[in-house]
């Protein structure tokens, strides 16, 4: 059916489609449809302020944005998981003169940006990411344009009209689910225009957003120093110019040395024990499976840790994030990470005095470096303890119990010729999250039989 702009008393639309009212704010919402095309008689839908048509299939992306153009109160438009593999075109004749808010992520598009961004002088959300973009022509360089943005530059938003509750999804990616944000109002300025493939150096213009709090290129082949004008943005809260999928800022200085520079975020009581927890940690402490603290910032309200570059970014990206990750990780690789957090591990519990508990251990935490090594990560909640400190139960053990194995294994690798090894490991997993404290192994044992796994099939 063609969907009408409903008002309080309009009767409801079918399943799957949203409408709200607000104020003088009409409203669509009609994600997870599975609609071919967008209707042309959008276009008759003057009064459009709010619409969001995600993962429903949409194609034809060049006659869509044609008719949405023609919406000329639409100030957010969320398109994201639609168009996949089309072109978009940057066609200078569009015209979005009230566009806040454009997020078109997710769809493998190709092409260049699209030029008729500049003419959005209010445009302060600009999600573009996990898409195929290759920046201007010639050379596929990031658009200089977008460092004009004037509603990045001088933020004065009006707020004469509520934002709707209509869900948008942002940080997602082809594998996990994103975050939820329900106004997209709520949302501070935003340049997302990771995971594309972005060319050359950064603009010494983008030093002039100053209302901007997110900009992430990550995942791109930039190359060049990372402009001192960047200080301009005074409201940055977030850098990403990762080339994987980090949480840090990674700078290049002289002789070519990469280090990797975590701004802490969050409320000042938790920020600063995050801060003195690693930097007295990880000051006491150093292995080569322990990520290596080169240096720290301390200034205001300002903290910043400065790291040892880790070229393979974290686990977490190369098992749940990349699309061929989990495939490129034979069980080569995966036992030598395995192996490589452990005796990280070992060394925390047994050879610091006093003793290091971790308390975060997960895939994300776990960084690897060029010949995916293991280094052990983010020590914001570890404490040093005097006593063994035991550990609840895990899910491994408890799957076990229930004869779900094939359940936490991973079918890149399981069912091919490493089953055995596989089962070890495994087995060796439920032995650690033993409901009896003392049947677990300590983690010097653990390194011992994750040594052996080899040996003990042959």
């Amino acid at each position: 059916m063609v969907p009408t702009i409903m008002h309080k008393e309009t009767p409801p639309m079918a399943v799957g489609e949203k409408a709200f009212y607000r104020g003088m704010a009409p409203t669509l919402g009609m994600s997870r449809n599975n609609e071919s095309a967008i209707p042309d008689s959008f276009k008759d839908f003057q009064s459009l302020v709010y619409l969001s048509i995600s993962n429903s299939s949409i194609t034809d992306l060049s006659s869509s944005l044609g008719t949405l153009q023609q919406c000329k109160n639409l100030k957010d438009l969320v398109l994201t998981l639609n168009f996949f593999d089309e072109e978009l075109l940057a066609d200078p004749i569009l015209h979005f003169l009230k566009l806040m808010a454009f997020i078109i992520a997710n769809g493998r598009l190709r092409g260049s940006f699209p030029q008729w961004l500049q003419g959005c002088a209010d445009l302060q959300l600009l999600d573009l990411s996990w898409n195929r973009l290759s920046g201007t022509l010639p050379h596929g360089e990031i658009p200089k344009s977008l460092t004009g943005l004037t509603g990045m530059i001088d933020r004065n938003l009006s707020l004469e009209e509520p934002a709707p509750d209509f869900p948008l999804f942002v940080k997602r990616n082809s594998s996990t689910r994103g975050l939820r944000y329900n106004q997209i109002q709520s949302l501070l300025p935003i340049l997302d225009l990771g995971f594309n493939n972005l060319t050359g150096e950064i603009w010494l213009d983008f030093g002039n957003l100053k209302t901007l709090h997110v900009l992430d290129l990550k995942n791109s082949s930039l190359s060049g120093p990372i402009p001192d004008s960047l200080s301009g943005m005074t409201s940055l809260e977030s850098l990403d110019l990762s080339v994987r999928h980090n949480t840090c800022v990674i700078g290049e200085f002289l002789y070519g040395t990469k280090l990797a520079i975590k701004k802490l975020l969050g409320d000042c009581g938790q920020m600063e024990r995050e801060f003195q927890a690693e930097v007295e940690i990880l000051s006491r402490a150093q292995h080569p499976n322990l990520v290596h603290l080169q240096g720290y910032c301390l200034d205001k309200e300002t903290r910043m840790l400065i790291y040892s570059y880790m070229e393979n970014g974290n686990l977490d990206y190369w098992l749940h994030e990349k699309p061929d990750g989990p495939a490129l990780l034979d069980w080569t690789t995966r036992l030598r990470i395995a192996r490589g957090a452990d005796t990280g591990l070992a060394y925390l519990h047994q050879s610091c005095e006093p003793h290091i508990l971790h308390r975060d251990i997960k895939s994300g935490n776990i960084l690897l470096d060029e010949n995916f090594e293991a280094h052990l990560a983010d020590f914001g909640l570890a404490r040093l303890i005097s006593r063994p400190h035991q550990h609840q139960p895990r899910w491994d053990a408890q799957m076990k119990k229930l004869n779900g194995e094939d359940e936490v294994f991973d079918r890149c690798i399981y069912g091919k010729k490493h089953d055995r090894e596989t089962l070890r490991v495994f087995d060796i997993a439920c032995a650690c999250s033993s409901d009896n404290p003392k049947s677990r192994p300590s983690s010097q044992q653990l390194g011992s039989w994750l040594e052996g796994v080899d040996a003990d099939l042959e």
